[in-house]
């Protein structure tokens, strides 16, 4: 990052387009959510710069580019043995609510469930 011609400029002489150029040259070797994490590292330096040490930009021209868009799409399979561990933990939440179902149901005096109803429910 800091080898790019971008970092070798004279900090009130940056534009947009300069930043905008370093994105898409960034995109060709980089991940999208990469090149967004540096983007806004610039636009923090250039903020601080700014604001704490007097540099002159009219803008923060990091802040006037478009960010890559950054897919959040995940592709993913359960392995065997987290399918068992998944399946095992529906059902034991299925026993536990249905005994919690026959609890609150007896608090309330309904009838009291049959032998064949919490066979069922195991």
């Amino acid at each position: 990052m800091r080898r790019h011609p971008l970092f070798t400029r004279i900090v009130g002489t940056l534009s947009n387009h300069d930043v905008a150029q370093y994105r898409d040259e960034r995109l060709k070797a980089i991940a999208p959510s990469t090149v967004v994490r540096e983007i806004s590292l610039i636009s923090h330096i250039l903020d601080i710069a700014m604001k704490e040490w007097g540099v002159h930009l009219p803008a923060n021209p990091a802040r006037l580019i478009r960010r890559p868009t950054v897919p959040n799409a995940r592709n993913r399979r359960l392995k065997p043995e987290e399918e068992q561990t998944l399946f095992a933990a529906i059902d034991k939440r299925a026993l536990e609510d249905a005994r919690l179902s026959w609890s609150a149901r007896s608090t309330i005096c309904w009838p009291s469930p049959t032998i064949g109803a919490l066979a069922s429910a195991i």
